[in-house]
């Protein structure tokens, strides 16, 4: 028997979500006052803008960070009221609290077959998110632009402001994260989709992130600042794999539907105890959970990667069927954008950071909503809080709390 979560449901998972928003708050307001992990290497650009250096200098030197300038110009600017990387790290909690109404938003506006009407809480219940949520990084910035932007297609206004809002949108999240440029196809085929845009129309949405496209060549001479042609030279599909799997796990906690069926389970045990025995496929995983080279971390990584391969088949498989079977065109958007973040962190050849796929975890709560919830509310918000959990742990991991 399948369970919708129900009006009195919904109510719990967003006094659930509050309360997690509030325990990340506090766990801001109470971190650490040192700049941790990647954190250095974007905040670099906001000491160098303090110390009243040309902002093209900064912007076209060699440097550690490898996005765009609008993260660290809205940093120098929170820095001129206070120093504290506790405030940059508030201005992304903010920033994951819009991206929550703007999934919540999409949620009310996008057609579908009813079958399971989740809450935007569950967003909560993905680690990457808590995470992204919760340090002086740009992932939740870049994203609540693009969500933005899509957003746009929808909202109560004139429709000329709504294409030039949503092309602003869209430019502020390529100047924020340049990878952001894989959502231009989406974003067209939405409003498309959704409105019939015209011609005339397409040209005027793609003025400004054209404009956005033109400035990070002219300051970077190519998509990848000076200094970070590392990251870029070539592409790792096992990279591509594990984003897909990553995608794939979250995608099941948003709606365990797609996990609980028999085919499935066969595909996934099968691949699980397959990899576990010859280990075909063994990549380093989740190190803040399982440092390198241990034991458990090899394990973990044989599970992780078998499991994961079969689930990953499943799962994209289910939803492409489910957006075939109901025509739907926005759902084929939602499936388009979450494809191509995973296809995008083949581009990063270093070290993958499970960060990489929070762009895509938005998409899968818009697909999960097509699949009959199976099971309880209870048992679901159990789901969301070990999730949570899991993202406090890492979180912890990386030292915010001393």
């Amino acid at each position: 028997m399948h369970i919708r979560l129900q009006l009195n449901s919904t109510k719990l998972f967003a006094w659930c979500a509050a309360l997690f928003a509030l325990v990340l708050l506090v766990g801001i307001l109470t971190s650490t006052r040192e700049r941790i992990y990647d954190e250095r290497y974007h905040l670099e650009r906001v000491d160098e803008l303090a110390a009243g250096r040309p902002w093209r200098d900064i912007f076209t030197e060699k440097s550690p960070s490898a996005v765009g300038p609008i993260f660290p110009l809205s940093s120098a600017l929170i820095g001129c009221i206070t120093p504290d990387v506790r405030a940059v790290r508030l201005f992304v909690w903010l920033s994951a609290i819009g991206v929550y109404f703007l999934t919540a938003f999409l949620l009310k506006q996008s057609k579908s077959t009813g079958a399971a009407p989740l809450p935007a809480a569950l967003l909560l219940g993905c680690t990457p998110f808590v995470v992204s949520g919760a340090l002086a990084l740009t992932e939740m910035l870049a994203l609540a632009f693009a969500l933005g932007a899509f957003a746009m297609v929808w909202a109560p206004w004139n429709r000329l402001a709504r294409i030039i809002l949503s092309g602003t949108l869209f430019a502020l999240a390529v100047l924020t994260r340049q990878t952001s440029l894989i959502f231009a196809l989406p974003l067209a085929a939405l409003w498309y989709a959704v409105e019939r845009i015209k011609f005339v129309e397409l040209i005027l949405l793609a003025v400004l992130p054209t404009v956005a496209l033109e400035t990070l060549l002219m300051l970077w001479g190519g998509l990848t600042p000076p200094g970070q042609e590392h990251l870029s030279g070539g592409f790792s599909l096992p990279h591509v794999i594990q984003a897909g799997i990553y995608c794939a796990v979250m995608g099941c906690i948003i709606n365990p539907g797609y996990v609980l069926n028999r085919w499935m389970l066969v595909a996934l045990s099968t691949t699980l105890i397959g990899n576990i025995a010859l280990g075909l496929i063994e990549e380093p995983v989740l190190l803040t959970l399982f440092p390198e080279h241990s034991y458990s971390a090899a394990i973990f990584s044989r599970a992780f990667f078998g499991a994961g391969i079969g689930l990953a088949f499943g799962y994209f498989f289910s939803v492409a069927a489910e957006a075939w079977a109901n025509r739907s065109t926005t759902d084929a958007v939602w499936i388009g954008s979450a494809v191509l973040v995973i296809i995008s962190c083949g581009a990063i050849v270093a070290q993958f950071s499970s960060r990489y796929v929070v762009a895509a975890i938005p998409f899968l709560l818009l697909l999960g909503r097509n699949r009959a919830y199976p099971i309880g509310a209870k048992l679901a918000l159990a789901l969301m809080i070990v999730g949570f959990l899991l993202g406090i742990n890492a979180l912890r991991g990386y030292a915010l709390w001393v």
